[in-house]
């Protein structure tokens, strides 16, 4: 039996065995522990990238051509079709991070080294998360703002010193805002969660948010001397984050059908209004509706026609979609009335978005100045009822190379979500630090980003509290002391802002055909705000990994030109060679630069092949890989699997276009396994499995110093016999040991790193 077979089959085991123990409160035996019992391989290490910004190959800014002006020195980021241009008329693209909660506030000593510390990793924007959702614990003067004088301070010194690192800011106007009984609100704390959906529909909670907008961008930041609306390194703004009243009547857990008063009358009272305008009178709906739908006589001339429920749901085809067409004129009027007050009355000139696509219709999106959507793969699950709570979650361990028919289904979903002829950003995306695969995330979309010629990725997230210098790795998705995700950072910048990835041929685009009337019918079909995306076909959906894709809105005829293009709208349009790549399950992108594999059952795995970025993330299953100028090697790791990245850092000199690696200095990383000391992790499911390191389930976070699986590989670099020389970096990035450099009769450099050298990144040199 393969050693990987062998590993699942105990984990399975574990899991048979296990979840029927948690019953008795013993929870599974230890993965980590099976993993080591399944093979003979060498010890972990200590190993963390330190929090710091030294001037050394790990520090993007040290590189050749990196960008050292403030953020905004040209001007303000604007929309120019499909892209962002600075001030200049320059495009640009922008990858990053969030802080979120308390993140958003660290003292002046932190703010400092903090921006630094973006810099280091490449990282450009940063998106401020859930600015207003933790109070201190002294209250508010004014009960109706939202500006909060404590943490106000700090964060306009970290806006500014991110400003001066050249570092931007994605700046969210509603998150989590709290309308709640102390403003005057009757059952606050029986409306929905963060009250989504309600605040696009009553009038005083619009009028507030109206008001922050004015308090928070009025506001003048003593340490730039600029109001908010008017500082350029803001590149652009959300009106509300994940907030459509669509998605909000279909969600489970906003339970909007159950809306108590007053709010259900005040939304009862705009349906009626709705109704009376489409059909005049009870008689006519009575006649659209049919008679199975409990409608009395003169009831709407009454004002008394209830919202459909979800067990009535389907008794009316026309009652459904009367009812998401309802939704859709609510989320249309919502949307452009922030976006006039933003534009007219505070006169922003910062790029506006209004929420994420797939949370309603397009065509409210297709009106702001760029579109946004967010996703992840295996988030956190919750089950103690769904509400998110940090000491009971478990992960899904699936890696998205191998997922759902497709390698990187979640990811392809959003290629073909976005709206063609408009600037696209990613502001949310990620897997968990539990998910042993977590490093695919970063380097797959900023290769895909740069292919499908998106304009900003945003990764969730650096941190949600204030443990900037935290030694363990948190298991959800703070990426501030993680390393698999880290050390691969820099090649994300290369691949994505630099442009090392090539952006598609638009000769031939998958552009889905958007139009209202169609799009409400499926939704109410589907019961789900995003139902209008939904294919069958796993054709369809993978097309984003060959060809650029999006959305074509029919009632934007002016965003996208079909002029001199092969549009594929179906899967008779679909061209042969694509067919065929996807029936042998090996498709590449149109550039010939990315490839995707999933030809072994359980085996997928996923290439960047540029002229200065390599990257590899999949199973390896004894199998060596083939790169213009390279053969990647990889040999035993404790999960069969690895994630590879190198990217070159500084050119020697002009070299023509060819297989052979540049002259120069190249950052290699290579990450598998990464763990916390003394940590427990445990299977509580089997189909699909999941992993948790909760208390209750048996599992246990651990602690520092984190614990890294160096990775055996050869790299065999093709006619570049005695011209490289290798060595092993230390968490700051120095030089610690030369890792030694064969050579073969072929006239290939032969290069093995391997846990010997107890480290994750490595410089190379090429003469």
């Amino acid at each position: 039996m393969k050693r990987s077979s062998l590993l699942v089959a105990l984990l399975l085991m574990c899991a048979s065995a296990g979840i029927n123990a948690q019953d008795a409160g013993t929870g599974c035996p230890d993965v980590l522990r099976l993993i080591e019992e399944s093979g003979d391989f060498a010890p972990l290490f200590p190993f963390q990238p330190t929090h710091n910004a030294p001037d050394n190959i790990t520090n993007v800014r040290t590189w050749a051509g990196a960008h050292e002006e403030e953020a905004g020195a040209t001007g303000f980021v604007t929309p120019a079709g499909d892209d962002f241009v600075d001030g200049a008329g320059n495009k640009i693209r922008f990858i990053g991070t969030q802080c979120g909660m308390t993140g958003c506030f660290p003292t002046h000593e932190q703010a400092d080294r903090l921006a630094k510390e973006f810099a280091r990793y490449g990282i450009n924007i940063v998106r401020m998360h859930y600015v207003s959702h933790r109070n201190p614990k002294d209250g508010y003067p004014v009960k109706d703002s939202f500006i909060e004088p404590v943490q106000l301070e700090r964060f306009d010194y970290f806006i500014a010193k991110l400003k001066e690192n050249g570092i931007y800011v994605y700046f969210q106007l509603n998150i989590a805002r709290k309308f709640g009984r102390i403003n005057g609100f009757e059952n606050a704390h029986k409306l929905p969660k963060y009250k989504n959906g309600v605040d696009n529909v009553n009038e005083r909670m619009i009028g507030l948010q109206q008001r922050f907008h004015r308090e928070i961008l009025e506001h003048v930041n003593p340490y730039t001397g600029l109001a908010y609306k008017d500082e350029p390194c803001i590149s652009m703004m959300e009106i509300a984050n994940e907030n459509s009243i669509v998605h909000s009547w279909f969600s489970p857990k906003h339970k909007f059908p159950s809306l108590v008063e007053p709010y259900k009358s005040e939304f009862i009272g705009k349906w009626n209004g709705w109704l009376k305008r489409k059909y005049g009178g009870t008689r006519n709906l009575k006649k659209a509706w049919g008679e199975e739908v409990p409608v009395n006589a003169r009831d709407l001339e009454k004002g008394l026609v209830d919202w459909p429920y979800t067990e009535d749901w389907g008794v009316s085809s026309q009652r459904a979609e009367d009812f998401v067409e309802f939704l859709a004129e609510l989320e249309n009027a919502y949307f452009p009335r922030m976006y006039g007050n933003l534009k007219d009355n505070l006169g922003i000139i910062q790029p506006v978005t209004g929420t994420q696509l797939g949370y309603g219709f397009h065509q409210a999106q297709a009106g702001m100045d760029y579109c946004d959507m967010h996703c992840y793969w295996c988030h956190p699950a919750f089950p103690g009822g769904g509400r998110w709570d940090n000491s009971h979650f478990n992960v899904r361990n699936e890696a998205i190379v191998n997922s759902w028919g497709h390698p990187a289904s979640t990811f392809a979903e959003v290629a073909r979500t976005r709206l063609l002829g408009k600037p696209f950003t990613v502001s949310e995306f990620d897997i968990p630090n539990l998910n042993f695969y977590s490093a695919e995330a970063d380097v797959m979309m900023a290769a895909l980003g740069a292919f499908q010629d998106w304009s900003a990725l945003i990764q969730f997230s650096w941190i949600l509290d204030t443990d900037y210098d935290r030694d363990f790795v948190w298991s959800q998705f703070d990426m501030c002391s993680a390393p698999q995700k880290l050390v691969h950072f820099p090649a994300c910048h290369a691949m994505f802002v630099r442009g090392d990835v090539k952006k598609g041929k638009d000769d031939v685009v998958f552009a889905r055909p958007s139009e209202i009337k169609s799009d409400i019918a499926k939704v109410a079909e589907r019961k789900a705000s995003d139902g209008q995306g939904f294919y069958k076909s796993l054709l369809m959906r993978s097309l984003p990994l060959a060809v650029v894709s999006g959305v074509e809105v029919k009632e934007a005829p002016g965003l996208f030109d079909t002029e001199g293009r092969t549009v594929i709208r179906t899967e008779e349009d679909v061209p042969e060679h694509i067919k065929e790549a996807f029936h042998n399950k090996h498709m590449c992108s149109s550039t010939g630069e990315l490839k995707w594999d999933w030809q072994e059952k359980g085996a997928g795995y996923f290439m960047v092949d540029t002229r200065h970025t390599k990257v590899f993330s999949g199973f390896v299953r004894g199998r060596s890989f083939i790169y213009r100028g390279m053969r990647l090697t990889p040999g035993k790791t404790r999960l069969d699997w690895l994630t590879l990245s190198m990217t070159l850092t500084e050119a020697f000199e002009k070299s023509k276009p060819g297989n052979l690696l540049r002259p120069g200095r190249y950052l290699l990383a290579a990450t598998g396994l990464v763990q916390n000391t003394d940590m427990k992790i445990v299977q509580v499911s089997d189909k699909p499995m999941k992993l948790s390191i909760s208390e209750k389930d048996g599992g246990r976070l651990g602690t520092g110093p984190i614990l890294c699986e160096g990775i055996e590989a050869e790299l065999a670099l093709s006619g570049l016999k005695d011209r490289v020389r290798c060595y092993a970096l230390d968490p700051d990035g120095n030089r610690m040991q030369e890792v030694a450099v064969d050579s073969n009769e072929a006239g290939e450099a032969l290069l093995v790193i391997g846990p010997r050298y107890r480290t994750i990144w490595y410089e190379l040199v090429v003469e």
